[in-house]
């Protein structure tokens, strides 16, 4: 029996030497699977917490994405949401010092120019601000904006917009809500209140005049006067005598 077994002794001690040998770049190979140059931490020394990512080791600079980039047991400092309105800086929350800054909330105008909702753009810039006031062009320049323009709203108008409306001839800048009404050639409305001249009894420049039925110059003896900035032909500037 000794006899049959001894030629079988060499290969059984081969097979039990390769299956104990390990190579030095086999083994490497094994602890250090994603080729990163750290070994896994799941062998004694290795410091590799994530050996199937090459961009995770003790190296690596820690980065938003919900990871430990760098294995040191803690997420970057911007995965926290540290003013705890639902956003970290990391998700686009651009103040998180400030729960009421964030992707979540509204823009709205404001002293400071603030970009409230985190879309990169503030105030006029983003077609959602709320909180802006209409304005109206002004074209004349007289403070006064064009009456037949709805006005657009603005936080911080641009030159040329102002605040109120009313002006009836934006091209005139005597001609606005604040000007008198005067009597002139062209009855032009310069106060904007919808009458011109004779149909305004406020308009400057009238004359006094009296009624004349008989054509004859003269006022008609008893009649009473009337202001006008073009009497009628029937009435004239002589009195009664």
């Amino acid at each position: 029996m000794r006899t049959l077994l001894l030629p079988l002794f060499p290969l059984a001690l081969s097979l039990l030497t390769s299956c104990l040998y390990i190579s030095d770049a086999d083994m490497a190979d094994r602890l250090d699977v994603d080729d990163d140059g750290w070994a896994t931490d799941e062998v004694a020394g290795g410091r590799d917490c994530d050996d199937n990512d090459p961009s995770v080791h003790p190296r690596a600079v820690e980065q938003c994405g919900d990871k430990d980039d760098d294995c040191d047991g803690e997420l970057h400092v911007d995965e926290i949401d540290h003013d705890e309105d639902g956003t970290s800086a990391c998700n686009g929350d651009c103040d998180d010092a400030d729960p009421l800054i964030g992707p979540h909330a509204q823009e709205v105008c404001d002293f400071d120019d603030l970009d409230e909702d985190c879309n990169g753009l503030a105030e006029d810039d983003d077609v959602e601000v709320s909180g802006g006031f209409s304005f109206f062009p002004d074209v004349d320049g007289d403070t006064f904006g064009d009456h037949d323009n709805p006005g657009v709203a603005f936080c911080d108008p641009p030159a040329g917009w102002v605040a109120l409306a009313g002006d009836c001839d934006d091209s005139d800048a005597q001609t606005n809500p604040l000007m008198p009404e005067r009597c002139d050639d062209a009855d032009a409305d310069e106060d904007c209140n919808g009458l011109a001249d004779d149909e305004d009894f406020e308009a400057e420049g009238q004359v006094e005049a009296w009624p004349d039925a008989d054509s004859d110059g003269i006022g008609d003896p008893g009649s009473s006067s009337q202001m006008w900035c073009e009497p009628p032909a029937d009435w004239t500037t002589t009195p009664p005598t």
